[in-house]
């Protein structure tokens, strides 16, 4: 093995320590958060989540991969909201958590109302 080679190896095994743990212990506080929420029996997140009934929308999850969903919300039932994906006539309908969404905002549009190619989230 080359030097170059080791180097490389031994700065992504430091890399993963560094991130890995940072990563989880956002996680497990998150998860913390909401069995505090489910406790006090707050709902505002259900509220909330009823205004983009119909709309277009980022929708980031908490999972192990961090996923992201873009689609069209059709309805927040409880703890659950089902989102449209997919372009007409392969359209996937996906049940998402509501108690695991990190961040959700309306896919952004120009000024003539046209969907952005470029944006940063």
């Amino acid at each position: 093995m080359t030097t170059g080679m080791l180097a490389f190896w031994l700065v992504l095994l430091i890399a993963f320590a560094v991130i890995e743990p940072r990563r989880a212990a956002r996680l497990s506080l998150a998860l913390q958060n909401i069995k505090k929420r489910r406790e006090k029996g707050e709902s505002s997140v259900n509220e909330a989540l009823q205004s983009f009934v119909g709309r277009e929308c980022i929708i980031k999850t908490l999972n192990y991969s961090n996923s992201t969903v873009i689609g069209i919300v059709t309805a927040v039932d409880g703890c659950w909201m089902t989102v449209k994906t997919g372009k007409a006539g392969e359209e996937n309908i996906n049940m998402i958590n509501a108690e695991h969404i990190t961040r959700i905002r309306e896919y952004p549009r120009d000024k003539q109302g046209r969907k952005k190619s470029f944006f940063i989230d």
